[in-house]
This record gives C-alpha cells, sequence and structure tokens, in this order.
C-alpha cells in the first residue's frame, strides 16, 4: 500500500460539508493494488454545495495543513507521479490483443465518470478505457509511460481545456516514442461546451457508435513545436500542416506577472518579489541577517499571486467587498470576498472562503495573506446582484439622468436599453456568480439551430393530436419567454401544473422552457430545469436565481413530501422568502414564472398523499390536465429533446435584445391593456374571479408569443393561440363553479376567440393563397359557422351533442336554425365547403364517412364531394356572434343589464364601461 510523503510535509485537506457520496470511484495500480478514492459529490445548489471530486488516501505520518498528523484514511491529494486511471485493465487487454494477434487498443477520456460509463458501454476485452487524477489541469502528474505500445485514440471532452490536456498527453507520448498509433476523436461542433463521453452515452450512444468514433478517429502526428526548439513537439491532425507555436520564457513570465500582479506592500526589511517554486510563481520574501558576524539569507514563501482590482457592493448597499484576481495556469479566476468575510476578527474566515474559491491558490503565511486581504485597496468599483431579471441601475456620481432598467440573464449577460451601455452608466454591472449559470453552461448552438427546433415543433407528427400539435410543449416555451414581461409588470409569482401520464411530453416542454435561458442538463449550476425535491429553504434559492425569467420543476411527485406541495407552491407564489437565523434583514426574493410537471393533477397529487389542498391554489397555479394529448411518438419525443440539449442559452437573451429595441413593446400601460382586453375575450365581466385570473395570465402567454414571432425567435407556423385555447379549455372545464353546460359554452366561446382570424376565416374570404392549410370554423357580420364535431371539441366533450344544442340554445345564442327546424346548418352561405378533413383524411375514407361510394361521385370531384357529403352529414352551428362573444354563465350574470355595460368592436372583442 503507497503511503504518502513522510512527517514534516504538508498534505492539503479539503472539506465539501456535509453531502451525500454520489459515486466512489476506486483507485488501482498495475497489479489491482487499492491506492485510494476519488469520492464524487454531486451538486446541491438549495445548501450552496457545487460538485466536488476528492481524493481520499491512507496517510502515515503526514501532517496536515492544521499541524496535526494524520495516521489512516484521509483527504489529501495523491502521490506523483500518479497512475493512470483504469491501469489495472491494461495487462489482460494486452493479452487478449496478443492472442488476437492485434495491437492493443486505449480509449483516453477525461475523467473517472466518463472512464466508467465508457467501461461499461465497450465490450470488455479489445477496448481499455483510462483516464488520470485532477482534471484536465493535473494531466501531466500522471505516469503516461505505463501505455507504452499502446494505440491511444484521445476523446477530449468538448472545451480548450479538455482539448489542451488531450494535446499534452499524447504530445508526451509520442516525445517518448511508445511506437503505438496516436488518434483523435473531435466532438461533434453542435454539443454544448464540456460535453464527453458519457453525455454521449446518456444521450443515446450504444457500443456500436461508440466503436464507430473510435474507428473513425483521425490519425495525429507530431511536429515541431517551433523552429528553435525541435525537440518539443505537439500534436496536429496527420493531414493539416502544423503552425509554429511560440513559448513564453521563465523570465517572460516572471515579467508579465509581476505587471499583472503588482508586488503589494507588507512590513519588515525583507525584498518581496516573485520567483518559480515547481513550476508555480510563488511571491517570497528575502530576509538578509548577519548571524555570529556571517552573513544569513532566509526566505519566506508567501502565497501564489493575486491583486485587488475593485471594490465590490450589492444592490441595497448593504454589504460591500473586495475583487480579486487570482493567477493560475489557465488565466486564472476572480474572486469576491464580502464585508462580513472581511471582518477584523474574521481573519480565519476570509482566508478559508477565499482559497475554497479560488482554486489554484496557494498559500503559506496565513499573516501576510491576511494583511494583503485587509489592507490593500482599489478604486474600480462593481455593483453586483444576487438575483438575474430587471434591475433599476442608479447612475454614477457625474453622470445625470434617472435609473436605468437592465436586464441581466442567467448566465450574467447584462443587455441594456439600445443607446445606453454600463461605461456610460458609470458603474459596471453583474450577476453574482453564485446565481448564474457558468459559462461553460450558459450557451450552445446557433440562433439558426434554435430556429430549426422551432419549426420541428410546429411541424411534428403526433399522431393527430386533437388539440393541434404539442400544445403543452409550446405552451412551455411561451412561459420561457414570459419571465421577463411578467416581472416588468410586478406579476406576483404563478405558474402552470402539466399532469398526465408518462409519454405524453410533459418533461418536453419543461426542457424547452429552460433551454431558452441556459443548458438544461442535470450538472449544469443553477440551471433552470431541476427535479422537484426542493426543500422550502432551497426553493426559494432556486425561485431567486430564476428572477425575470422561469423555473422547470420535473415530477411533482417525487417531492419529499407531497402533502407539503402547496406550502411550497404557495410560498413561490409569495415572491419573498423568510429571514434565516444569521441572515441580514433582506430576506431573499424573486419574480419568476413557475413550469411544474406530474402524473396526477396537483389537487390529486396532494389529496391522494394525505394532505389537504389549500384554496386559492388554483388562482396561483393553473392545472391542466394532458387526458385528451395522445403519446408522443418514441422516435419523435427523442428527436426533440435531444435538439434541446445542444441548442440553449440563446432565444431568452436574444428575446431581450429585441425587446431593448424596440421599448414601447415594454410600455406596462400598454401591454396591462392588451392583456386586459385579450382576456375579456375569453373570461367576460360576471365570470369566476378564478377564471378572470386564468384569463390574464393566459393573456400574457399569447401576447408573448406574438412578440417572440415578431423578434423571428418563433415560426409563424407555432400555432401559440391553439396552445393557448388548449390550456383555457383546460382551466375552464376543471372549473368546479360552474355547471357542465356553462363549462362548455364558455370553453367553446374561448376556443372561438383565440381562433378568429386564424383557423376561424371570414365566409367571404375567396383568396385560397391566404387560407390556413386547416380551416375550423367562418364568421361573418353577425353569426359564428362551427361544424358540430369541432364545436363538441372545443366544449370539451362534457356535452353530447343535443345537450350542446340545448345549452346553446336555452342561453339565446342560436342564431339560425335549418330548414328543418334542427339547429345545425345544412349548408353554409357563399357556398363554403369544409376543408378542414382534406388534409389528413384520404377521399375514399371521407366517402366511405358520408356513406357514398365511387360509383356515386367518380374522378377528381370525389374529395371535394365527400367532404360535402360530410359537413351535409354532420352539420354546422350558426351561433350569434354577439352574444357569444358578451356571454357569461347565467348563475354568474351581473345584475347590470350586460347591454348597458359591454359593448362588441369591429373585431368582436369585448369593450367594459
Amino acid at each position: 500500500m503507497p503511503i504518502l510523503r513522510p512527517h514534516g510535509q504538508k498534505a492539503a485537506t479539503k472539506t465539501h460539508g456535509s453531502a451525500r457520496i454520489d459515486r466512489l470511484h476506486e483507485y488501482r495500480d498495475e497489479g489491482g493494488r487499492l491506492l485510494g478514492y476519488i469520492v464524487r459529490t454531486p451538486a446541491a445548489p438549495e445548501r450552496g454545495l457545487k460538485k466536488a471530486c476528492m481524493p481520499v488516501v491512507l496517510a502515515r505520518g503526514v501532517q496536515l495543513a492544521d499541524g496535526t498528523v494524520a495516521d489512516g484514511w484521509t483527504f489529501s491529494a495523491m502521490p506523483t507521479p500518479r497512475v493512470p486511471f483504469g491501469v489495472h485493465q491494461l495487462a489482460k487487454a494486452r493479452e487478449a490483443a496478443v492472442v488476437a494477434g492485434g495491437r492493443p487498443l486505449c480509449l483516453l477520456v477525461e475523467g473517472e465518470k466518463c472512464q466508467e460509463d465508457a467501461t461499461a458501454a465497450l465490450p470488455t476485452e479489445g477496448v481499455v478505457v483510462v483516464s488520470w487524477v485532477g482534471g484536465a489541469d493535473k494531466w501531466d502528474s500522471t505516469d503516461w509511460t505505463h501505455l507504452m505500445g499502446w494505440d491511444v485514440v484521445a476523446w477530449p471532452d468538448n472545451d480548450e481545456q479538455g482539448r489542451a490536456a488531450m494535446r499534452g498527453i499524447l504530445t508526451a507520448l509520442a516525445a517518448a516514442g511508445t511506437g503505438g498509433a496516436l488518434r483523435w476523436i473531435e466532438p461533434p461542433q453542435s454539443k454544448r461546451p464540456g460535453w464527453d463521453v458519457a453525455d454521449a452515452i446518456s444521450e443515446g450512444w450504444d457500443q456500436a457508435r461508440i466503436q464507430g468514433a473510435i474507428d473513425t478517429a483521425t490519425v495525429v502526428q507530431t511536429v515541431p513545436a517551433s523552429p528553435a526548439q525541435s525537440s518539443s513537439t505537439v500534436l496536429q491532425p496527420a493531414n493539416d500542416p502544423a503552425e509554429p507555436v511560440e513559448t513564453e520564457t521563465a523570465a517572460e513570465l516572471l515579467a508579465r506577472i509581476h505587471e499583472e500582479f503588482p508586488i503589494p506592500a507588507l512590513p519588515g526589511d525583507g525584498k518581496l518579489s516573485y520567483v518559480f517554486h515547481d513550476g508555480v510563481p510563488w511571491l517570497v520574501q528575502d530576509v538578509f541577517r548577519t548571524v555570529r558576524g556571517q552573513p544569513e539569507a532566509t526566505r519566506k514563501f508567501i502565497c501564489t499571486p493575486f491583486v485587488p482590482v475593485a471594490r465590490v457592493t450589492d444592490a441595497e448597499g448593504a454589504d460591500s467587498g473586495k475583487r480579486f484576481k487570482v493567477w493560475g495556469p489557465n488565466g486564472g479566476q476572480s474572486v469576491t470576498l464580502w464585508g462580513k468575510e472581511l471582518a477584523p476578527r474574521g481573519l480565519s474566515d476570509a482566508i478559508e472562503a477565499f482559497v475554497r474559491r479560488a482554486g489554484d491558490f496557494d498559500y503559506d503565511s496565513t499573516e501576510d495573506v491576511g494583511r494583503i486581504l485587509h489592507s490593500v485597496r482599489a478604486r474600480h468599483r462593481i455593483r453586483v446582484y444576487k438575483t438575474p431579471g430587471w434591475q433599476h441601475v442608479e447612475r454614477a456620481t457625474g453622470h445625470d439622468g434617472p435609473p436605468i432598467a437592465v436586464f441581466l440573464t442567467r448566465s450574467g449577460e447584462v443587455i441594456c436599453p439600445e443607446g445606453e451601455d454600463a461605461p456610460v452608466m458609470g458603474i459596471e454591472v453583474e450577476l453574482d456568480t453564485n446565481s448564474a449559470i457558468p459559462p461553460r453552461w450558459a450557451q450552445a448552438g446557433s440562433m439558426d439551430d434554435w430556429r430549426q427546433a422551432m419549426e420541428e415543433i410546429a411541424t411534428a407528427d403526433c399522431m393527430g393530436n386533437a388539440e393541434g400539435r404539442l400544445p403543452h410543449v409550446i405552451l412551455g416555451i411561451l412561459m420561457g419567454f414570459s419571465g421577463p414581461l411578467a416581472q416588468s409588470l410586478g406579476e406576483k409569482t404563478w405558474g402552470v401544473v402539466v399532469s398526465g401520464d408518462p409519454g405524453r411530453g410533459k418533461t418536453t416542454g419543461l426542457i424547452y422552457a429552460a433551454a431558452i435561458w441556459g443548458s438544461v442538463h442535470e450538472r449544469a449550476p443553477n440551471s433552470a430545469l431541476r427535479t422537484m425535491g426542493a426543500t422550502l429553504a432551497g426553493a426559494e434559492d432556486l425561485a431567486a436565481v430564476s428572477t425575470g425569467t422561469v423555473l422547470c420543476l420535473d415530477e411533482a411527485g417525487q417531492s419529499r413530501d407531497v402533502t407539503k406541495l402547496p406550502q411550497l407552491l404557495y410560498k413561490l407564489s409569495s415572491n419573498q422568502g423568510d429571514v434565516r437565523h444569521g441572515q441580514a434583514s433582506h430576506p431573499t426574493t424573486w419574480s419568476t414564472l413557475v413550469l411544474v410537471s406530474a402524473e396526477q393533477p396537483l389537487r390529486a397529487s396532494v389529496e391522494g398523499s394525505g394532505g389537504t389542498y389549500a384554496s386559492g391554489l388554483d388562482r396561483r397555479f393553473l392545472d391542466l390536465n394532458l387526458a385528451g394529448i395522445e403519446k408522443l411518438p418514441p422516435e419523435v419525443a427523442e428527436r426533440i429533446t435531444a435538439r434541446a440539449h445542444s441548442v440553449y442559452g440563446l432565444a431568452g437573451p436574444a428575446f431581450m435584445r429585441f425587446l431593448m429595441q424596440h421599448r414601447h413593446m415594454l410600455d406596462t400601460q400598454l401591454l396591462r391593456r392588451s392583456i386586459r382586453e385579450f382576456a375579456a375575450s375569453m373570461a367576460p365581466p360576471g365570470a369566476p374571479p378564478v377564471l378572470q385570473v386564468a384569463a390574464r395570465q393566459l393573456a400574457l402567454l399569447k401576447i408573448t408569443g406574438d412578440y417572440a414571432k415578431a423578434a423571428g425567435l418563433l415560426p409563424a407556423t407555432l400555432d401559440t393561440e391553439r396552445a393557448v385555447a388548449w390550456a383555457w379549455a383546460c382551466v375552464a372545464s376543471g372549473t368546479g363553479a360552474m355547471s357542465d353546460a356553462e363549462r362548455g359554452i364558455l370553453a367553446l366561446r374561448s376556443s372561438i376567440a383565440v381562433r378568429l382570424g386564424g383557423t376561424v376565416i371570414d365566409i367571404h374570404q375567396t383568396d385560397q393563397q391566404r387560407r390556413p392549410p386547416v380551416v375550423d370554423g367562418w364568421f361573418d357580420q353577425g353569426r359564428f359557422y362551427i361544424p358540430t364535431d369541432v364545436a363538441l371539441r372545443w366544449a370539451g366533450h362534457s356535452l353530447s351533442n343535443k345537450g350542446l344544442f340545448e345549452a346553446l340554445d336555452r342561453n339565446g345564442l342560436i342564431a339560425e336554425r335549418g330548414k328543418d327546424g334542427r339547429g345545425a346548418l345544412r349548408s353554409l352561405p357563399n357556398g363554403q365547403t369544409l376543408n378542414r378533413g382534406t388534409a389528413k383524411v384520404s377521399p375514399e375514407t371521407a366517402a366511405k364517412g358520408a356513406g357514398i361510394t365511387s360509383e356515386d361521385v367518380t374522378g377528381a370531384s370525389l374529395a371535394a364531394e365527400a367532404v360535402q357529403m360530410v359537413l351535409r352529414a354532420t352539420g354546422v352551428y350558426a351561433l350569434d356572434r354577439v352574444a357569444l362573444k358578451r356571454w357569461v354563465p347565467v348563475s354568474e350574470r351581473n345584475p347590470v343589464e350586460p347591454d348597458n355595460t359591454v359593448s362588441v368592436d369591429e373585431d368582436g372583442v369585448v369593450l367594459v364601461g
């Protein structure tokens, strides 16, 4: 069993709070002996924990950073040089390759998880998968001579760090003369940054596809790194001539470090300077003394380079701190310490927080590092916001004008009104890194990829869903775009609960809503898509980082306690969290939209688990059931879901830039008026309050869809109005305050309203090119003409044909009857024919449905005649346009005569007062 460094040398220790272990990776040597573990803990944003991979080794007499001596298993870096992860599999695979008469093949991946997942996906013999400990920056701490004589195929992560690490390993193998072929798998360009072989497997790549990628990997060759250093090599594709690579000398690097990290002032007579130690720059202090008449020099190592760059303040001015730039082998990083962490008595806390956030920082003098953290000042100022969304920024001193409304995206992009930017305002604005989606997960794909995905949803063949193409998915997309408008209106947080059996695409709608603002990958920090398992405190944090956008909670049934689900949703709709112990007087606040998926409706989920469904919750969360939606074909679901994993984080920022260029769309008075007018077309005055609230919420989604289409982010073919109509029908049919007849008429009325001018067309329209591909009904100056089968469907199938007619007739909504006295007409004015069935029904099927044969109608006229016969057989309701537009349930009718309070404009829009 290898033992760590002897007593007297320090070993770093790391902690990660109290987190559950996600994976435990065993490190073994060539003979299979256990060397240690890598403990992987998943991210837990609700508890402030990020994903961590921590090495655990057996220590004998190792002095830790706090001065104690470890004797047993401890968290500490593994000794170097290290063996590759998976090295114990090499010997058996080499023997199998020799027996088979071939060369042993090694697939090189980054990360223990990738190694284990790829090993499980590939055959035991023929290919060995190896990795290394420490991530992309630590590849050179591993002894790669274990791969002497092997053909090596490198599969890098899809980012520059991953590629650089793989190039370094292959270069080292080439320089060592391993004798094997070196090849390279380039990740697909459409994949997100950081995409790796584990992601490929989770996306459905099987053994054959992975083996195909290995077999077609590009052969690489060695070329000189620079004319002056012919002994050094870098790797390039065999068919790509390499350009000389310039290297920075140690002296040049030290000069640059002195320039970027000015040496701070510290007490004492010693000389401060930067020197290299084990390849890393350190700030040192050389002290010269005379001891017993002899000069003696003492060098004190202080820390690796860092420097303050700005003073920071939060949005409320309640806390301020400092921003530091920390040196790192890959360009360094920024670290912020807040005031309470920099308190004079909090020296150890400040250093601990600094070290935790600066992964490459190292130090040896606690006292000197503390002095630098506290004493050095910076003139530049930054205002840091803890939540994304709309922020009203006060201009800095010397910059006149009112506060400016800027929008912070979930990735931290600051979008300003056209003609304004941060330098003009005189102050720098940014989103707290703890709230932002990291750059690796912020964006992927292109806007063309996004538009193609939307076109695919608009035209997806979903087994003839009665309510059109994927209305719930389209509604999810509208929810994703609507967050900024809802926040600008000062809306309380509200949401939609979509329920139904597996396979109907509930999660697909959530995925696309979240993809508007960033990655939907389960590993992405601060992603808008989360599995429903949060505590109340965790839900508050998730809502806060979703401000101005959308929060998607998948599978409400997986909540830790379903009976507390109403409490959680109520808390989300309050826009404000509780003041926690040790927290400042400012509680967490937010303003967002929430999209929830569940297998059962919200009320059924809660009451079925023994809980109590809270009154008023239905005004905050619309409960939409997918009972009328067919299951998605597996190939359709897989195809459209895969797209969201490869194109994300683009549409939301693009939408905000469009709105900033068209400021009139953000005029809150005009926006409220538009919402009020459209909502009145669904729920007129006198409708139950719960329906009026739902109508306003859905009106916001409809208007947002119009804006997104104007911005070119949604295609004109995406039937957003039908999606809103479907949602309204679900709400209206699920309202217990009305009878079946009242719910049916209200749903029918709203369905006509949202399709007016779309698939419900002017009966006098003769221009065939302007006609939609599917016509659901017609209107003239005084009537709507709706086929009876369509009217029944729009009424929610809660009534029979006879029941619907009687309800319409009882409320004075039938405007014209057929010659036989029945409610449905046998023909239409203007000779109109019902062409809505021709796109999906063959002539033979239509003829059969009409009770005619090919002998009755022949030739090219078969389809038209058959459809006309179907029309005559089913009939058309002629409904009074004005009466239907202002209709309210009898039980809810206002005592004031409607004619005195309601009028209808020329487009049939209800005007009140």
